[in-house]
């Protein structure tokens, strides 16, 4: 499992606990204004239905204004393409269960059930990302394309057919309205804003002629309006119609709606959410009509359910409306009429809400093939890429590795498969990672092989982190290693003080050879000899724990020399009593290491390694 996840699998426990939590506690505490605190309203919302559209809305802009409208248009499709399925399989796993939901559960907690889907923004963080997903839809890029910009027509279209709806609903519900100036009325609606502990409410109360039922419209503070249809309302009738427009301001749920028309819009083409949008703005009322009853009764009950029978109007655009729909009308009459007692629901919203992080970024769609030589290569000669260093992940040795036939390994990396993923991912599960370091005539240039992705850097391009791709056919690592030798290397373990320090000095070889069918042949040697190529110079210990790299063909030798050279003794690894334990001296000294591995094709290396190590002149500084 790798951080990242562990990570999404903590917060995600943590913020399903805090919802479970504060939706139990709504359920099981009635409001009571005495103990509210000056700021805090008594409907609070659940959560904000405005932060994945303005989270997504607002990266498309920045990535138009940073990369050009082509670009950014890649980019949306990689970023969001999670978000659809997930949306979609989300929307489609609930409303098979929202029946038996309905049932056992209350109304306020399957109003929050339709919007948990609103902070699918939260894993499009670094430290959210996975590292691969789990299943891949592999699709020609020219279908791709093609979707891509069938679904972008349709969503921009539907989406701004529904604003210009709400538009032109706003503008003819308003037309000719008025504010209300009935004393009368006015002390009933305040005294309900004081209920509800809301502060210099900046919403407005008006008469309109083209009203038929109360009904509240608008998303943002200073634009709603509550609209009264010009008729007479008892005092009682006039309260529970304020309240029941308070409730649904006072948690935003024209803000839900709004967000179901979002998902609507990304998801046009599914049948399923047309359906859901309907289903949701029956919870919210249902949601409402509990919460504007609680604790009241049955003459008041009975009352409210005369006052929405008595009540017609319809509902467009981003509104809320006292007023039932005919299909869910029966429903509705009947939970208030007859309300049963139900579970507070914060355990199916917890779950869910886990099992929603959970399981994003788990599909991810593969198209754009390309090859090594277009994207490593650029099409360009392969000897103008120059190999200059290789490394492996996890190597406490600091092996040098060396390539042996450098035209075989261009030729795989030319012929190398791979394809553009949506959504982004660590690729930090990858059992093995080999970095390869060219120069080029563009510069230092990087590819990074994992088992299943390659990510390729260009040093000197402005775009930190570069670019991953996928490797259908994955990384032959066996071939690789055919290609790649790794030499005999060093790791030095002490321990100081209680802390352990490693120090892997491969790369720091004094010397090292090749004996093969009888040939010596110099590998490496340091050019000059009085340089240090590595050392533990500042605090005091007894031993040293080496751990070889290679295996050992026989004894090794460890010459220990005085700080001055003046002086030295010779100590042979069979001498050692166990764990290759490596007594030090009890003064500054100089240690030269003599060892012989055994390498493939019956080769054998013949290597010296340097290090220092003692407290020198009281120096309190570790130097490697």
């Amino acid at each position: 499992m790798s951080s990242n996840f562990a990570f999404r699998i903590f917060f995600a426990l943590c913020i399903s606990f805090l919802f479970a939590l504060d939706i139990h506690k709504r359920h099981h505490a009635h409001p009571n204004r005495e103990e509210l605190e000056d700021n805090q309203l008594m409907y609070a919302p659940y959560l904000s239905g405005i932060l994945l559209p303005l989270c997504l809305s607002l990266t498309l802009v920045l990535l138009i204004a940073t990369n050009g409208l082509k670009q950014a248009s890649e980019d949306m499709l990689s970023m969001w393409f999670g978000d659809f399925m997930q949306i979609g399989i989300y929307y489609m796993v609930l409303l098979p269960i929202l029946p038996f939901m309905r049932k056992h559960i209350s109304a306020r907690a399957c109003a929050v059930l339709w919007i948990i889907p609103n902070y699918l923004y939260i894993t499009q963080r670094d430290l959210m990302e996975l590292s691969m997903p789990r299943f891949i839809i592999h699709a020609p890029e020219t279908l791709v394309r093609i979707a891509f910009y069938i679904w972008i027509t349709g969503f921009i279209g539907i989406f701004a057919w529904k604003i210009f709806s709400h538009l032109k609903f706003r503008h003819e519900i308003l037309k000719d309205s008025a504010p209300v100036t009935n004393s009368f009325i006015l002390d009933i609606w305040n005294q309900e804003i004081e209920s509800a502990n809301i502060k210099k409410p900046k919403f407005r109360l008006v008469f309109s002629p083209h009203a038929s039922t109360p009904v509240s419209i608008g998303l943002f503070k200073r634009s709603i309006r509550v609209i009264l249809p010009e008729r007479d309302y008892a005092a009682d009738e006039l309260s529970l119609i304020f309240r029941h427009e308070l409730v649904h301001i006072s948690r935003e749920d024209a803000c839900t709606k709004f967000f179901l028309t979002f998902c609507t819009a990304m998801l046009w083409f599914h049948p399923i959410m047309w359906i859901t949008m309907r289903k949701c703005s029956d919870d919210l009322e249902l949601s409402c009509d509990e919460t504007v009853l609680l604790e009241c009764d049955d003459a008041t009950r009975r009352q409210y359910a005369e006052l929405i029978l008595n009540t017609a109007g319809v509902e467009r655009g981003f509104t809320t409306c006292l007023s039932a729909s005919a299909k869910s009308l029966r429903y509705r009459l009947q939970n208030i009429v007859k309300p049963k007692k139900k579970h507070s629901g914060a355990l199916v919203v917890g779950l869910l809400f886990f099992l929603l992080i959970l399981t994003t970024g788990h599909i991810s769609l593969a198209y754009s093939s390309h090859t090594g030589a277009e994207l490593i290569y650029q099409q360009r000669e392969s000897n103008l890429y120059q190999l200059n260093h290789i490394a492996v992940s996890d190597d406490p040795y600091h092996t040098i590795q060396k390539c042996t036939n450098e035209e075989a390994l261009h030729q795989y990396l030319w012929n190398l498969t791979m394809e553009e993923l949506t959504g982004d991912y660590t690729y930090s599960d990858s059992e093995r990672q080999l970095t390869l370091i060219f120069d080029t005539p563009d510069g230092v240039f990087s590819t990074i092989l994992y088992d299943k992705a390659i990510k390729i850097v260009l040093f000197n391009r402005s775009s930190a982190g570069g670019a991953y791709y996928y490797l259908p056919d994955g990384t032959d690592w066996e071939y690789i290693d055919s290609l790649i030798m790794s030499y005999p290397a060093l790791n030095i373990q002490v321990h100081i003080s209680g802390n352990s320090y490693s120090r892997g000095i491969g790369a720091s070889l004094w010397d090292l050879n090749l004996i093969q069918n009888g040939k010596t042949t110099q590998l490496y040697k340091i050019t000059h000899p009085e340089e240090t190529p590595s050392g533990m110079i500042g605090y005091e210990a007894d031993e040293a724990i080496l751990d070889f790299s290679h295996s050992l063909v026989s004894d090794f030798a460890v010459k220990v020399e005085s700080w001055n050279r003046e002086s030295s003794y010779t100590i042979f690894g069979s001498s050692f009593h166990e764990e290759m334990i490596l007594p030090l001296a009890d003064y500054p000294a100089h240690y030269t290491i003599y060892a012989k591995f055994h390498g493939p094709d019956e080769s054998i290396y013949e290597a010296e390694y340097r290090f220092d190590f003692g407290d020198l002149d009281n120096t309190t500084q570790l130097e490697y």
